[in-house]
């Protein structure tokens, strides 16, 4: 079996405060922006996708070879999910969740 398919045991997710933090906020604009249910829908299947088979579900893009780490993104629209994998430990760090695209929850502050 390849590494990272799912074989019965599942990987832990780990986000920090301050990712769960900007979870929380970007939740927010997509209420007020009339896409909570997407939000929602689109959290729940990256949760479910990382916790299961992480090494599958988004594309590899870096390798943090003395951390043992794998960098991947994905997006599972409305949003843009960064995350590393460690292979050995079985652990999936949440790195960043982002509207996909950018403005998809509306105007981006500062920008035209």
């Amino acid at each position: 079996m390849s590494p990272g398919s799912s074989n019965g045991t599942s990987f832990t997710l780990s986000i920090s405060g301050s990712v769960g933090k900007a979870i929380k906020q970007l939740h927010s604009q997509a209420k007020a922006a009339g896409m909570s249910a997407a939000f929602v829908a689109a959290l729940k299947a990256i949760v479910r996708s990382l916790q299961a088979s992480p090494t599958h579900y988004g594309d590899p893009y870096a390798e943090l070879k003395s951390l043992g780490l794998s960098l991947y993104v994905r997006v599972e629209s409305p949003l843009r999910v960064h995350y590393a994998v460690d292979l050995k430990r079985r652990v999936v760090y949440l790195q960043g969740v982002r509207p996909f695209p950018d403005n998809a929850f509306g105007p981006i502050e500062g920008k035209p």
